[in-house]
């Protein structure tokens, strides 16, 4: 037979007469039912019921009969017996019966009271007599109550379970029994002194563990394990005796906010007992303190161990207070001690390699053992014990041999360690002092002028990678190159700005084969970098217009394209006005290409020969640079040229003046040597000294000043570009030697060989000369002048009266270009003279403002 499940009925045997006395409990009075049964097998398989219904009222609790009691005065009853049917029963209840010593539920069937029972069928033939039953009910004589022992025997079962676990022993009664004794004693009003008991429990418990553990005598390495062991086991135990008194946690705990949960109580009692004990604490400190120690030392430690007791007292809210404090201390001084005695010993180098391995391991110890709360402090020390305290060393002493090498690498540790102490801008003054310093040296190089704006492009170069790889492109690292290139590029104001223009000249003529079309592009590109540091823009204007002239007019740019791409950029960087020369200049070559095919397909053309080739560039006077006129005697067939083409353009373009630039001019002469024929790219002084020996073998220095009428220097020049040069001698000088002097003679040299058919002479005069630089740099000067007068007389008419060291400094701050403090005197006297400015009478220092 199967087990009964709870609040079911047990199925009875068949032909058995059992009686059931149910109890129904009904809003303040007793309503009893008996049912008594008969369950036998007629003779046509049903089944016949003998029911017996009463009804009293009792305001105590009643209790079940034997079947053989007697009816009572307070009640009625009445035998009715049927056949059952389905529809003859009603709602049933559930209720406790006695009958023969045990416990039985049964259904209950119940009927309206009455007080005489009618009969729905006749009994069967094996059924009970039909004679009347009296039953008498009585309540229960006494309320039921609780045995006296009743709460000492649950907390003894309790306390032997507790005390067998605190011993690591077997627990003699099994959980369900014990969760149901602390059921038992919380839900009869017993749970506030159960938790008492417990707790004196605890306590006890973590006296005795305390107690334990002082009397070990162990070293430290073996009372850490101890001390973890027995954390261990005491947690388990705790958990296993809160299974226990689940019931007493989840009711009367949280119920009462002051009392803790049976976990937390036994933290308690192991903190405030176990750990509150200085000697435990200093073992354990100690102990922590030394294997972090042997780990910073490079020996192996067990961090599983460490990690557990660190946990443990991270639980019991007492890692700060036992640990954290005198670990952070103890961090502090051992590398304060090794940071003094490492910084002496290593190079700056290997010195943030040791940084950057120890705040590695730090965070490593972190993540490993120590946990995240320690992070931000000990991270915090060992970078200022490590790197802020020694910033200054670390920087001052390897910063320049880093850049020096090119340790790219290095430098982005550096930033990266100096960026943790906030410290980068000492590495940025650093920096810019570094900057600053190698620059001056480069432009110290005087003996290598063509070589210096190549020196500083790579070294601009150099710079950037170390801004991008290096420092992040950190835009206080950027502002501080950019500050220091401007410094040491002006500190020699004119000279930057004329090397920069004929640089730009050097690769944009067409014999430069140094680099691609591409890579001439990028070099322009650093080279309008450079260009931005200048202050001296109207100077790099001056030269690089009259190195433009001579690329345009003697045909040496190596493309037109890449010059106006050069144009565009100085365009972008300095606005239209300063470049609008420059596009007039070439404005000027296409007028005059379009000019030379008009004439050429003119009238006035016939009268030149057919084999010659004549062109002439028509120049505007104000975009182009001043030019000395030269005098010269040219032959009698280019004069006629000459006339030919100025008659014509003069009679097309009426009052315009027309002066022809000898000294840009230039020619292809046909020369017969006895060895073959050659085209000789010549100057126009060149070629009327060349085409005197046509008439002559050998002529004297002064026969050909004669001559030719060109001026002494100049004709000096050409001589020794014809005659002195290491290679294409079309000349011989008698005497040999460099200097050229007025009793030198000059012969043919009819030996001259050359491989190629066209041999273009170098002329001595198409290079600038001191003089001529000289010369430039005062045209630059005069116009400067007249931009700071137009700069006074700006700021004066705005503030009508200035006192002088004001306008100064608001004159300083305007112009573009480094302005000497002589230099602007002189200019407000001058505006004083010419009475636009006055001084005031009762305070010299004071300028009025002149309408």
């Amino acid at each position: 037979m199967s087990p009964r499940p709870r609040g079911s009925l047990r199925a009875l045997p068949r032909a058995t007469l059992p009686v059931c006395v149910l109890i129904a409990v009904l809003s303040g009075a007793m309503a009893y039912a008996i049912n008594v049964v008969h369950d036998t097998q007629g003779g046509h398989g049903r089944t016949a019921r003998t029911t017996v219904t009463a009804s009293a009222s009792s305001s105590s609790s009643s209790s079940s009969s034997s079947s053989s009691s007697s009816s009572s005065s307070s009640s009625s009853a009445s035998l009715s017996s049927h056949q059952q049917s389905p529809s003859s029963s009603s709602s049933s209840h559930s209720s406790s019966s006695s009958l023969g010593g045990k416990r039985q539920r049964q259904n209950v069937l119940h009927s309206p009271p009455s007080s005489s029972a009618s009969s729905s069928a006749s009994s069967p033939p094996s059924a009970m007599s039909s004679k009347p039953v009296k039953l008498q009910i009585k309540g229960f004589k006494s309320t039921p109550s609780l045995p006296q022992d009743f709460e000492q025997r649950g907390w003894d079962t309790l306390r032997s379970a507790v005390r067998a676990i605190y011993s690591s022993e077997a627990v003699p009664q099994n959980l369900e029994t014990l969760y149901r004794t602390t059921e038992q004693l919380c839900s009869h009003k017993f749970d506030a002194r159960l938790y008492e008991r417990l707790s004196a429990e605890c306590e006890a418990h973590a006296r005795a563990t305390l107690n334990s553990l002082l009397a070990s005598s162990e070293d430290d390495d073996s009372f850490l394990v101890c001390m973890k062991h027995t954390w261990d086991d005491y947690c388990a135990q705790q958990k296993f005796i809160r299974s226990i008194f689940l019931y007493l946690d989840r009711t009367y705990i949280l119920q009462n906010k002051e009392a803790r949960s049976i976990w937390d109580l036994g933290l308690h009692y192991f903190g405030s007992i176990v750990l509150a004990n200085d000697q435990i604490r200093a073992r354990i400190l100690r102990a922590l303190l030394a294997v972090v120690a042997l780990e910073r030392d490079g020996s192996t430690i067990d961090r599983m161990l460490v990690r557990g007791l660190l946990q443990m007292l991270r639980v019991l809210d007492l890692y700060v207070e036992v640990f954290e404090n005198e670990f952070l201390e103890t961090s502090r001084a051992f590398y304060r001690r090794e940071s003094l005695a490492n910084i002496h010993v290593l190079d700056s180098a290997k010195y943030l390699e040791y940084c950057s391995r120890r705040l590695e391991e730090e965070k490593e110890r972190v993540a490993v053992y120590l946990g995240d709360s320690s992070e931000k402090a000990l991270v915090a020390l060992t970078e200022q014990e490590l790197i802020a305290i020694h910033a200054d060393t670390i920087v001052g002493r390897g910063f320049d041999e880093m850049m020096g090498e090119g340790r790219v690498a290095t430098l982005a540790l550096m930033y990266s360690l100096l960026a943790r102490v906030d410290r980068l801008q000492l590495l940025a003054d650093r920096w810019r002092l570094y900057i600053s310093s190698k620059g001056a040296d480069i432009m110290k190089k005087s003996d290598a002028d063509s070589a210096l704006v190549s020196d500083v492009l790579a070294f601009k170069r150099m710079c950037d990678s170390v801004l991008q790889d290096s420092f992040g492109l950190n835009t206080d690292f950027k502002d501080a190159m950019n500050g220091a290139f401007e410094q040491f590029m002006n500190a020699q104001p004119t000279k930057p700005p004329e090397l920069l223009a004929k640089y730009v000249d050097r690769m944009l003529r067409s014999g430069n084969r140094s680099c691609t079309e591409g890579e001439l592009d990028s070099v322009l590109a650093d080279v309008i970098i450079l260009f931005r540091f200048v202050k001296g823009k109207d100077i790099f204007q001056a030269f690089f217009r009259k190195d433009l002239a001579k690329r345009l007019l003697l045909g040496k740019s190596a493309s037109i394209d890449t010059e106006r791409v050069m144009i565009q950029k100085l365009k972008e960087e300095c606005g239209p006005q300063f470049t609008s020369k420059f596009e007039g200049m070439f404005k000027d070559v296409d007028l005059s290409k379009e000019l030379m095919h008009s004439f050429k397909n003119s009238k006035a053309a016939g009268a030149i020969a057919s084999d010659v080739d004549f062109a002439v560039n028509v120049l505007t006077t104000t975009f182009w640079p001043p030019y000395a006129p030269a005098t010269v005697k040219l032959p009698i067939d280019m004069t006629f040229y000459q006339d030919v083409f100025k008659e014509y353009y003069l009679e097309k373009h009426q009052g315009r003046q027309l002066s022809f630039l000898h000294a840009l001019g230039h020619c292809v002469l046909k020369a017969n040597y006895p060895k073959g024929r050659r085209e000789l790219c010549v100057s126009l002084f060149q070629a009327v000294v060349l085409l005197l020996f046509n008439d002559g073998h050998k002529f004297v220095y002064t026969d050909i000043r004669d001559a030719t009428g060109i001026d002494d220097k100049e004709l000096r020049r050409t001589l020794q570009s014809l005659a002195c040069g290491k290679q294409n001698k079309l000349l011989l000088k008698l005497p040999k030697g460099r200097e050229v002097k007025d009793t030198d003679e000059f012969i043919m040299n009819d030996k001259f060989v050359s491989k190629l058919f066209r041999i273009k002479v170098n002329s001595i005069q198409s290079k600038e000369t001191a003089e001529e630089q000289e010369k430039t740099h005062e045209d630059v000067r005069h116009d400067r002048q007249y931009q700071i007068d137009a700069a006074i007389v700006r700021i004066m008419k705005a503030r009508k009266s200035l006192k002088h060291a004001l306008l100064m400094a608001e004159l300083f701050s305007i112009m573009k270009f480094s302005v000497e403090t002589s230099v602007a005197k002189k200019r407000i006297e001058s505006l004083i003279e010419r009475e636009y400015l006055e001084r005031d009478p009762q305070d010299r220092t004071v300028y009025h403002y002149l309408a």
